[in-house]
């Protein structure tokens, strides 16, 4: 597999999950660093058209989510000024496939443990007097001579109880939400036989061109950019 063929799997499962999980803000500033892997909070905040206090905001809560790293370094606001202490945000892909992959296999637990108790929540009930008895609850009401469950309020045989509708809606939409996450899974296993690209290293990063005069800039209107802004 090429190098771009790789890239581009990996990329596509930037774009899922942030579609997937992600409110607008955080899915253009995952969408703007998917491009370019690594941008400057002003850079981020033109293209959002949003302060970079927001920037900071939606970043910090990706960094916190472990999916973006961030550098800083020294660098004049104007040409001729004092350098200050500049923040950039980058995606480091191999970081960001290994905590989908913990997060995927968490969830699927989850969701699996939730179906298993939702099922047990079926369970039993007495068509006589409506009591209900959870799957483990009816083990102890077992009739020897005749094998069915008996209620101990009424001494009624049991009936399963595949009527719930609670607990049927909530299995299917736990259902729902694997269906929905199976994009990702399927994007993860691919990049198990690929080489996942290393980050550009920070010292090799141009200061980036704030003129305007292209995406670099952030005037959201490079490859792919066209109408993407937050606004």
């Amino acid at each position: 597999m090429s190098h771009q063929e790789s890239l581009e799997i990996v990329r596509n499962l930037v774009t899922v999950v942030a579609r997937t999980f992600y409110d607008d803000r955080y899915v253009l500033a995952l969408d703007f660093l998917n491009r370019h892997e690594r941008a400057r909070d002003d850079v981020l905040g033109k293209y959002m058209h949003v302060h970079s206090r927001e920037v900071h905001k939606v970043c910090g809560k990706l960094r916190e989510d472990k999916l973006l790293r961030s550098d800083k370094r020294a660098e004049p606001r104007e040409p001729g000024q004092q350098p200050v202490p500049r923040t950039y945000y980058h995606l480091d892909y191999k970081l960001f496939v290994d905590v989908v992959k913990w997060r995927m296999w968490k969830l699927q637990t989850l969701v699996k443990e939730k179906m298993e108790a939702e099922q047990q929540k079926l369970g039993y009930e007495c068509p006589a007097c409506n009591s209900h008895y959870s799957t483990m609850e009816a083990l102890s009401l077992v009739d020897m001579a005749t094998g069915m469950f008996l209620c101990e309020n009424c001494s009624s045989p049991l009936e399963d109880n595949k009527d719930s509708e609670f607990s049927l809606e909530s299995q299917r939409e736990l259902s729902r939400f694997m269906e929905q996450c199976q994009p990702i899974i399927n994007l993860l296993k691919k990049t198990d036989s690929i080489i996942l690209p290393a980050p550009t290293p920070f010292d090799q990063v141009p200061v980036p061109d704030m003129s305007g005069n292209g995406e670099n800039g952030a005037d959201g209107k490079g490859p792919n950019g066209g109408g993407r802004e937050l606004n």
